[in-house]
């Protein structure tokens, strides 16, 4: 069987439960002892060969077992069993171990009065997998809060406030009104003050603080801190990224094409900074030109496809792949987002809620970021040209879920910036070169939100065309277009461009006061747009409410002089070193 090296090579393969969970073995298993050189050996194979083969089910069943069996609570298989459960991806039993592991250990602690840094790390790790997996931010802002209590004057406090004010950052990303994420904002900005005071060499602390300034419209600080982390790390794209964008919501094309252009001499394959330079180059009227030598970019999905044929698989479908075991989910692991295939493309997630964006690096040559050349997880620190990890010591090792999140999220993030560039075509009218490639995105990926939105939008801008010629062609194609924006918000309930583009079908239509509700929804999700303000002041004209539709225009104004080309959303967040 050992010559056989490809017996069990795939997930299909498995071992028959029976012969690994039997009640007689799993006992022998827990009592075997350390001091015994040869039965401890024994007991390594064990878990060597069922980890080799990817067995991760079965290990996992045998340290519930063994668990069950103990004569005690033994916090050794306790981790080991959480350790097993991630890597099968049953990620919210995994957490509630992991976490009862921690509590035990502290209390441990506790009664002896010494303590362990790695303590530290388990919190990390922990809140590091609500905020991934799990998406809740709570339980993520408890573990993390713990993590800082306990790593008060030692060199982790950085990292520990850090985390602390990327998870407000989330908050705020998702916040449901302009006043509540102000305030998350501000928290975000003063836990990332307070770990660039704890480590005033951590460039990520700078990058990040620099983003939520520029989120508040604060560009002087948000341009300070960018800038010093720049000097921290030279190498870092999304920090030339960022403050190039800073520069556009200020107006200021020439310094931000610039700054573009230097940056792509050195990264010269990095998608948001090709799409930014197209971007800014249509400014000076050389859109032809720049056509020409960016009109691949619109098909970056065709290279990068592969990012989705290994992504995490859920339950349900882990079920489905080892056959000899069946296991009915929960109904909270049920609604968990752990990304299943079929919804994963172009950014889709389960169920919509925080997530983080997760770059891997560049192969070099290739006209897109690479998902084979990945490494640990990491901020941008020492980077490739497509915001590689750092080359420092991470608290965490990568798994092959891990990996999986990554390649997904390598996708996610400029699937967002495809949209930026989509909607670029159509602004200055070349449908035509668009229309292909959404058509062809949409038969890949049926349950892409965003290529479905950019369908409905692109039947939205032919009705509109074809109003005053053939009004029954225009009705066909509204209904189309209505059909395909409904069926993105669906799929994401928060993404702003298909509630808002549903508005202006409403609008079109006549339906005004559908139209309003739209646009309120869109303005209370994202408060910085002004052009859901200035199309909600379009609509409360219409009804009559002058004196709301004058502050709307008012506020869109306001924020139009401060609008960059690409929203700052498109910076990605990472989790790294916990």
């Amino acid at each position: 069987m050992g010559n056989k090296e490809s017996q069990f090579n795939g997930r299909s393969d498995d071992i028959k439960t029976s012969q690994v969970l039997d009640s007689n073995f799993v006992k022998s298993f827990v009592e075997l002892s350390d001091e015994d050189d040869n039965l401890g050996w024994e007991k390594f194979q064990i878990i060597s060969i069922l980890t080799n083969i990817r067995q991760y089910r079965l290990l996992s069943g045998l340290y519930d077992k063994a668990l069950r069996i103990a004569k005690k609570d033994d916090n050794f298989f306790g981790q080991q069993l959480s350790l097993s459960l991630i890597c099968d991806n049953r990620y919210s039993r995994a957490t509630k171990m992991l976490q009862k592991c921690i509590l035990q250990k502290e209390e441990e602690e506790n009664n002896q009065n010494k303590f362990d840094e790695s303590l530290i790390s388990e919190y990390l790790h922990l809140a590091r997998l609500q905020i991934e997996q799990l998406g809740d931010l709570e339980l993520a802002e408890s573990a993390t809060l713990k993590a800082i209590t306990l790593s008060s004057g030692t060199w982790l406090s950085g990292r520990c406030h850090l985390l602390l004010a990327m998870i407000f950052g989330l908050k705020a990303q998702y916040g449901n009104s302009l006043c509540s994420k102000k305030d998350l904002i501000a928290e975000s900005i003063k836990y990332y003050e307070k770990a660039i005071e704890l480590d005033p060499h951590d460039d990520t602390a700078h990058l990040y603080c620099a983003l939520e300034y520029a989120n508040s419209r604060d560009f002087e600080r948000a341009k300070e801190y960018c800038q010093a982390a720049l000097s921290l790390n030279t190498e870092n794209p999304f920090a030339i990224m960022l403050l190039a964008l800073i520069f556009t919501a200020r107006k200021d094309y020439k310094g931000a094409l610039e700054l573009v252009i230097n940056a792509l001499n050195d990264f010269p394959s990095h998608y948001g900074l090709l799409v930014l330079r197209l971007k800014l180059e249509a400014r000076y009227g050389r859109v032809e030109e720049a056509l020409q030598t960016s009109h691949n970019l619109i098909c970056f999905w065709r290279k990068n496809r592969s990012a989705t044929d290994s992504l995490p698989c859920d339950d349900e479908q882990n079920s489905r792949l080892n056959g000899d075991i069946n296991r009915m989910t929960t109904s909270r692991e049920a609604i968990v987002p752990l990304t299943p295939l079929l919804i994963a493309p172009l950014g889709i997630t389960a169920t919509p809620g925080p997530s983080t964006h997760l770059i891997a690096s560049n192969v070099e040559g290739t006209p897109y970021p690479s998902i084979d050349n990945l490494s640990t997880i990491g901020p941008p620190t020492n980077t490739s040209d497509g915001g590689g990890p750092a080359s420092t010591d991470s608290l965490s090792v990568l798994s092959s879920s891990s990996k999986s999140w990554i390649n997904f999220s390598v996708f996610r993030l400029q699937a967002d910036i495809w949209v930026e560039l989509a909607e670029f075509f159509i602004e200055i009218e070349r449908m035509n070169d668009v229309q292909a490639c959404v058509e062809e995105a949409c038969m890949i990926y049926p349950n892409s939100y965003q290529a479905l939105y950019l369908k409905g939008h692109l039947y939205f801008k032919r009705a509109e065309k074809c109003a005053q010629t053939d009004p029954n062609l225009s009705k066909k194609l509204m209904a189309e277009a209505k059909n395909f924006v409904l069926g993105a918000i669906s799929i994401c309930t928060e993404h702003v461009l298909s509630i808002a583009c549903l508005g202006r079908i409403y609008h079109f239509e006549g339906y005004l006061k559908m139209a309003e509700k739209m646009f309120r929804d869109a303005t209370s999700i994202e408060p910085y747009d002004a052009r859901n303000w200035h199309q909600l002041g379009c609509v409360l004209s219409e009804l009559g409410r002058s004196n709301e539709a004058l502050e709307c225009f008012e506020t869109a104004s306001s924020l139009e002089v401060n609008t960059p080309l690409i929203p700052f959303q498109v910076i990605p967040r990472l989790l790294s070193f916990f």
